[in-house]
């Protein structure tokens, strides 16, 4: 049987998996489980008789040149202060490569959980990101369909799949796209993919994971991505402005040029996760239920502001 993946058969996962643990002596497998969120790569989730673990093994769709970086990253992020899980470096087994790390035990993801980030995880994601945002790294973020930066080709590449009434909500998202001021900008080291399935939360402390497509970037494409996924509530609908005034009141490090911006970049990362979701349902065959889940949600903000 197929996961959603396609590459690997679920007996595959299983056997690659066994020999991996014994391998990096993580002991013997007791219970192992597909996490099928996501659409790059295969996330299995392994107790074993030493502890809670994740196998992410790296997707084709990866560039050598990409999973190189990723394997620098990772040990960058390793030595930071931010809350994330421990990882244990890039692996190779044959042609297969592959990421360990400890599972986050009793952590569940924001996308999980199906509520938006609390007052105190809130607090808490701000201290992770005022961290984050320090770290030292000038390598460019990774190629990703769903970032802001790959708004004109997944734009265009969607475009022909939009009803009549969508066009219009894409034509209003490019004048908003046309207009943003990119010149002044503060760059820094980013997440750049800080979304519901990429925070965990525990006990109201906020963890982050998923750093594939780090890198050195504008600030403002990591705070536009948590204003318009991370901070949706689909149990009552908030405004992008009251998002934004209640991030701002807890994040202030912000300048004036990214203030004035904050909310039309907001508007095209809701847009991204339209046409990202859009991108994979009909370019890499990945209809789930986690596309439909970020397609209604962008739909519902852009629906609501625009």
């Amino acid at each position: 049987m197929k996961n959603n993946r396609g590459k690997y058969s679920d007996t595959d996962l299983y056997a690659l998996a066994r020999v991996i643990c014994h391998k990096n002596k993580l002991g013997e497998i007791r219970r192992h489980l597909l996490v099928n969120i996501g659409f790059e790569d295969y996330n299995l989730q392994v107790l074993t008789t030493k502890g809670q673990y994740y196998i992410k093994f790296l997707s084709d769709n990866h560039t050598q040149e990409e999973i190189i970086k990723y394997g620098r990253l990772i040990r960058i992020i390793d030595k930071s202060k931010i809350k994330t899980t421990k990882f244990y470096g890039l692996k190779h087994l044959g042609q297969d490569q592959y990421i360990i790390s400890n599972a986050l035990s009793d952590a569940r993801s924001i996308y999980v959980k199906r509520k938006a980030p609390n007052t105190e995880e809130l607090a808490s994601l701000v201290t992770e990101l005022n961290k984050l945002h320090k770290i030292k790294y000038k390598l460019p973020c990774s190629y990703s369909p769903w970032s802001i930066n790959s708004f004109r080709g997944t734009s265009t590449a969607i475009a022909k799949y939009l009803s009549k009434s969508d066009l219009k909500i894409l034509e209003k998202v490019n004048k908003i796209y046309d207009n943003l001021d990119f010149s002044d900008l503060p760059k820094c080291f980013i997440h750049s993919d800080l979304t519901k399935t990429n925070v965990f939360t525990e006990n109201g402390k906020i963890y982050l994971l998923d750093f594939f497509c780090s890198g050195y970037d504008y600030r403002i494409l990591d705070i536009a991505v948590v204003l318009a996924n991370l901070m949706y509530d689909e149990c009552s609908y908030v405004s992008l402005t009251d998002r934004i005034s209640k991030f701002l009141n807890m994040y202030d490090d912000l300048c004036s040029i990214e203030k004035q911006q904050l909310k039309n970049f907001a508007l095209v990362a809701a847009a991204m996760e339209w046409y990202g979701a859009l991108y994979e349902k009909y370019y890499r065959n990945k209809a789930t239920n986690e596309t439909k889940y970020w397609i209604n949600l962008s739909k519902t903000t852009l629906q609501n502001e625009l």
